[in-house]
């Protein structure tokens, strides 16, 4: 019974370091992206990166011109991995 309990935790473990790395790497790349610093990245911004280019406007929620932080994670969690 705590061979199957010690598997699951360890399992489990593994998915979340996973999880916050990849979460990691998406708050880095949106830092860059954001070259005024101010939360957002704009379509100049996003001139840097063709994928997020051309699906700026399906991922700007609220059609403001600009991505939030949310709308980031979108775009790169419905990407196929890299």
């Amino acid at each position: 019974m705590w061979f199957k309990f010690l598997g699951a935790m360890m399992l489990g473990l593994y998915f979340l370091t996973v999880y916050m790395a990849d979460e990691e790497e998406i708050a880095e790349e949106f830092q860059q992206l954001d070259h005024e610093h101010d939360g957002f990245i704009t379509v100049d911004d996003a001139k840097a990166w063709p994928e997020l280019r051309r699906s700026f406007a399906t991922f700007d929620a609220d059609h403001d011109g600009r991505l939030s932080r949310l709308d980031f994670d979108a775009f790169e969690h419905a990407m196929p991995a890299r």
